[in-house]
């Protein structure tokens, strides 16, 4: 019975651990977030608190890069583009600390290179 405890209990104090302090807090979330399975739709989150927003413009045929100023409060990310429109993202980490930011529209997947 206390084998069957401890195996239950581990993994959950493990995912608790792994986004607490796996990453420096700046590392968590600057840097390149992919989209799984669509590779040109990227962002690339930089220290000076800029972005480059990588999408696929159907109508031009062409992958295209947008640019902007990002702003960081607790789990959520904040794109505010050029043209003034913006996007919020959630901040989120899973069991074995992998980053990722979502929205109902958007999900990314830390690059760990």
């Amino acid at each position: 019975m206390k084998t069957r405890i401890i195996l239950i209990i581990l993994p959950i104090m493990l995912s608790m651990f792994s986004c607490a302090v796996s990453r420096p807090e700046s590392e968590s979330f600057t840097g390149e977030w992919f989209t799984p399975h669509a590779a040109f739709v990227k962002i690339i989150l930089k220290d000076n608190g800029s972005f480059d927003f990588f999408n696929y413009d159907s109508v031009a045929g062409r992958e295209v890069c947008l640019e902007g100023k990002y702003e960081k409060n607790q789990n959520k990310i904040i794109l505010l583009f050029q043209d003034k429109k913006q996007i919020n993202l959630s901040l989120s980490c899973d069991e074995i600390g992998n980053y990722y930011l979502i929205n109902e529209d958007f999900y990314f997947v830390k690059s760990i290179m």
